[in-house]
């Protein structure tokens, strides 16, 4: 339904990372993955991990090279829509002990090692399904090819409280009229 295409855009992310996740080798179960409105605060790292996505900006491209954005709303006539989405991966490290001191070092390399086998495995599942036209299947989310996704840098998430992580931006062309068919 075209009135809820942003929101299933989100949920496919959410669906291609928890996919990416179950098959990293760290023993860790997949997070809990959710859409949300800002950016994450880590309210489950300590469980399973979160995996959230959301949607970080709307922009209007210029058309004659798609070029560095218009700030949103633009001239609606000249551009080429697009969305950044922010994919972010949360999970448990060992930050303190119950006293407050510093874990061990093997400690906190541990939880290091396990969080980059989590990013390796959530950016080659993301690129797998880009590059196979399967993140957004064109049955339901026509126009919409490799070519218009960027992956983007990801980024760690400092540590906060017991919390770590990374992000990932993915930037899409939009191909739908909208709710009101414009």
């Amino acid at each position: 339904m075209a009135a809820d295409y942003l929101e299933d855009m989100a949920t496919q992310l959410v669906a291609a990372g928890l996919a990416g996740l179950a098959s990293a080798t760290t023993g860790t179960a997949p997070p809990v993955g959710y859409v949300i409105h800002s950016p994450s605060v880590g309210d489950n790292c300590c469980d399973s991990g979160q995996l959230t996505v959301h949607l970080a900006e709307v922009f209007l491209t210029d058309m004659a090279d798609e070029g560095p954005h218009i700030p949103f709303p633009g001239n609606c006539c000249a551009g080429i829509w697009k969305a950044t989405f922010v994919v972010t991966l949360l999970r448990c490290v060992r930050n303190l002990t119950a006293d407050g001191k510093p874990a061990a070092s093997s400690a906190q390399a541990s939880d290091a090692g396990d969080l980059l086998v989590d990013l390796w495995a959530l950016l080659t599942q993301l690129d797998d399904q880009i590059e196979g036209d399967t993140l957004w299947p064109a049955a339901e989310f026509p126009g919409i090819h490799c070519a218009d996704i960027t992956l983007g840098r990801a980024e760690p998430v400092p540590i906060e409280g017991n919390c770590a992580g990374w992000t990932i931006p993915i930037t899409v062309r939009l191909n739908d009229a909208g709710p009101t068919g414009s």
